[in-house]
């Protein structure tokens, strides 16, 4: 399977793994989504399209996902 933007990827699931396994603190993850509010990464990223059935605070944690995968 080819994947166009497999670093990427990794780097966007890697968000996901650290924040899931601790090593994001809680108060270093308010920071993230204090800037994602801030600047709308929901936005920039069509995470509203991209992901319609999450909550506010799921499409918070893929806006911060996607920004940190570029």
């Amino acid at each position: 399977m080819e994947v166009p933007d497999a670093e990427g990827t990794v780097r966007h699931e890697a968000v996901h793994y650290l924040r899931n396994s601790g090593f994001i603190r809680p108060e270093e993850w308010s920071t993230l989504a204090a800037k994602a509010e801030a600047e709308d990464w929901i936005g920039k990223h069509n995470i509203d399209a991209r992901y319609p059935g999450l909550n506010h605070a799921d499409k918070i944690e893929e806006a911060v996902a996607d920004e940190y995968s570029n």
